[in-house]
Parts: structure tokens; C-alpha cells; sequence
């Protein structure tokens, strides 16, 4: 296979800031899968200490280089970067996926780790072709960013910057100076699955090529943009997961995920809605409701499988 391992073996990388029912149900299930193992990323502005009671899965590996993860920003990217480099150079796996601590494998982990075994050379690494359908989405790394964009509940005073900014920049201010690395760009969900061999192909040539990482520094959400801009430009062209069959970027990345429907975006899904989407090929949630117990996600689970 890959990885010098002749069998599949899972890696979860998990990115969160606070322990919930869904990451604890998700380290359990890795915990008793032969074949999966957990790499946890817990916020830098997070006590650690909160965490305690999962130190001693011998499955599960806390990182200990954290980052200070601010939403929308560069950050997110090194995070994820930061993960794939001790992946590759301190574990054996043949796939990676990246999850957070409010994602639901509710289908279990055997049903994904069978599909991704039957399909062991593809990446679940979903591309939304729409988005740069226009301006506005190249946006995201042609402009600059400050620390008023990366607030999720804009005051007054952050929306006032924001226009300012952009009216600035509509008259050559503002802008990225750097040369754009890909004539055409990509972007889609950052919750993704990949094989060994594109996570290595990632870290290699950020290694190589550090002007990558720099065109990025000033960026807005390019963890959406990063990786999968490297991707499709230099690592692989076909065998791109499930894009042929759906449209959506997080259907292709074997996710569910609701930007549409709401109230919450994404929307938070309740148990009653996951049963209904057993003829998907998609086996995390994102988000589910916090009002589960634990009980209530395992038990969920041993139903639907």
C-alpha cells in the first residue's frame, strides 16, 4: 500500500479547543479500532489540563507544539501544517483525516476505514468549482487581512474598517504583492481525507517552496485555499474522491455538513436528521447537537450500523 504498511491504517488528526461528547466519542472509538489512531491539536489559549483524562489512550497522541488558533487567519493553516509534518515524519498510517472536536463519526469507524480500504488510492479532499466563479472569492488572498476581519461577530467598528478596507482597495491599496503561486486556484471544505503519500507530498514541498506559505500570511479562511490549490496544481489530478458524484466540496470529503439550511452555519444536526441520509457515502457529521450524552452517540452508532 503505502506508507510501507501493507494493511490500512487510520489517522485521525483532530483540531479543538475544548472537550466535548463528540471528541470523546471519537477517541473512543479510535481507541478500540486496531486500525485508527488519534493526533489531538488543542488551542494554545487552551489549559491542556482539560484534557487529562485522555492522556492514557495509548491511541491517541496530544501535540505538543501547539498554536494560538485564531479563526480565519494564517493560523488555522500553520495548525494544520504543524500536524501533517509530525504525522509524517513520527507515524505510520496509509490515510489521514482531519476533524474537529465537535465532528460525529456517526456511522462508526469500521464502515469509513472499509470504504477508504476498497478506494485506498483516492483523496477525499472536496472542491467547491463554484466559488471563484467571481472576484469576491479571490479576495481571500488578493487583499490584505487585519485583525478586524478574524472577529466572528463583527461590532460596528470592525464592519467600518472592513469597508474602508475594501473601498482602499479597489483604488490599489491593500492588495498582496506577492506573486499568485497557481494561475488558477482552488478552494473547498478544509475537513478532509487524505492518503500518506499526498500528506507527504504536502509537507515536502511547503519545505521546498516557503514562498507558498508567505503568499498566505495576510489571507482570509485559506485553509480552504492552501491545501487544496497545492493539490490539484501539483500533487494530483485525478483521483480526486467522490467529485464526479456530488457537487458539494463536503459530500466529496465523505462529510456532512448544512451551510444552507440553518439557523447555525453550519447547521447542527440532530440525531433524527443523520438517519436519513443512509444512502450517502458520508461518514462524519458536522456539527451535532451538544445536548447528546455520550450514551446517546454510541448508542446511535451500534443503531445505524
Amino acid at each position: 500500500m503505502i506508507s510501507g504498511l501493507d494493511v490500512l491504517k487510520h489517522l485521525f488528526a483532530i483540531i479543538c479547543h475544548e472537550p466535548t461528547n463528540t471528541l470523546h466519542h471519537s477517541l473512543l472509538e479510535i481507541q478500540n479500532d486496531p486500525c485508527s489512531q488519534a493526533i489531538v491539536h488543542v488551542d494554545k489559549k487552551t489549559d491542556i489540563e482539560k484534557f487529562n483524562k485522555y492522556f492514557d489512550y495509548e491511541s491517541c497522541k496530544f501535540l505538543e507544539e501547539r498554536v494560538d488558533v485564531t479563526w480565519g487567519s494564517k493560523s488555522q493553516i500553520e495548525c494544520m501544517l504543524r500536524i501533517l509534518k509530525y504525522a509524517v515524519s513520527e507515524l505510520k498510517f496509509t490515510h489521514l483525516s482531519f476533524i474537529s472536536g465537535d465532528d460525529y463519526l456517526f456511522r462508526g469507524i469500521k464502515p469509513l476505514n472499509t470504504f477508504l480500504q476498497a478506494n485506498s488510492e483516492r483523496e477525499f479532499i472536496g472542491i467547491d468549482h463554484s466559488f471563484f466563479s467571481d472576484c469576491k472569492g479571490e479576495a481571500r488572498f488578493k487583499r490584505k487581512h487585519f485583525w478586524f476581519d478574524f472577529e466572528r461577530k463583527a461590532n460596528l467598528l470592525n464592519l467600518m474598517l472592513r469597508n474602508l478596507r475594501n473601498v482602499a482597495f479597489n483604488f490599489g491599496w491593500f492588495g498582496n504583492t506577492e506573486k499568485q503561486p497557481f494561475e488558477r486556484m482552488y478552494k473547498g471544505s478544509n475537513w478532509f481525507t487524505v492518503t500518506f503519500k499526498c500528506c507527504k507530498d504536502i509537507v515536502l514541498y511547503t519545505q521546498n517552496n516557503q514562498k507558498y506559505e508567505s503568499y498566505f500570511k495576510d489571507s482570509f479562511c485559506c485553509d480552504e485555499v492552501f491545501f487544496h490549490s497545492l493539490v490539484l496544481n501539483k500533487i494530483v489530478k485525478n483521483h480526486i474522491g467522490l467529485e464526479r458524484r456530488y457537487e458539494d466540496d463536503n459530500l466529496q470529503s465523505l462529510r456532512l455538513v448544512d451551510w444552507k439550511s440553518g439557523p447555525d452555519f453550519p447547521k447542527v444536526f440532530t440525531l433524527e436528521e443523520l438517519e436519513k441520509t443512509k444512502s450517502l457515502d458520508v461518514f462524519i457529521a458536522r456539527k451535532i447537537d451538544r445536548k447528546y450524552s455520550l450514551k446517546q452517540l454510541e448508542d446511535f452508532v451500534s443503531k445505524y450500523v
